[in-house]
């Protein structure tokens, strides 16, 4: 119903989303932000998860680091003093 509303008029009216929100509201259906936030948390917390997310903040750290480096216009990507060519 709300779909073909939708179609018809091009958006839904303040009307409309009143409705639909006080019918879920009788199914207990609404989400608010807590429970958002509780679902993330719980989804986030297992440790495979943080284990995951430790490793691709590792990942952006060096490859933030690595543009820095080579991004820098006086050297061209090379350190100041290389020691690249000494045999020692």
């Amino acid at each position: 119903m709300l779909n073909r509303r939708e179609i018809n008029d091009g958006s839904l009216s303040d009307k409309d989303i009143r409705y639909v929100k006080n019918n879920l509201i009788k199914h207990n259906v609404i989400v608010t932000a807590e429970h958002v936030n509780n679902s993330l948390d719980k989804l986030l917390k297992p440790p495979q998860i943080q284990m995951q997310i430790n490793v691709a903040k590792q990942v952006y750290d060096d490859a933030k680091s690595l543009l820095e480096e080579i991004s820098s216009p006086t050297n061209f990507g090379f350190k100041h003093k290389s020691d690249l060519f000494n045999w020692q």
